[in-house]
């Protein structure tokens, strides 16, 4: 018993402390250099502004190369059948 005691005293300090720290965020996701979501979101737009190359605000399938993880995908993501995909058609595909 007397050897658990100082252990149960550090716990009941320690802990609301590890408590505290949580803002939400994920903090080991930020260490390991994973993204969070509203890095995703900037990094999404960053990366349609570079592949629209005609500065039109759509991406038309000649833009996107076909080696892009969202290539295969083009006609499932242009959901209004318009033939280009807008930054949010494209921002959605991202996050899948």
């Amino acid at each position: 018993m007397k050897r658990l005691l100082p252990f149960a005293i550090a716990l009941l300090i320690a802990a609301p402390l590890a408590w505290a720290d949580d803002k939400g965020h994920d903090h080991m996701a930020a260490k390991n250099g994973q993204t969070q979501p509203h890095d995703m979101a900037a990094m999404s737009a960053e990366e349609f502004a570079k592949l629209d190359t005609d500065k039109n605000g759509q991406l038309g399938r000649t833009e996107l190369p076909k080696e892009h993880k969202l290539a295969a995908h083009f006609d499932m993501l242009d959901t209004d059948k318009n033939g280009t995909l807008s930054a949010a058609e494209f921002a959605k595909g991202n996050s899948m």
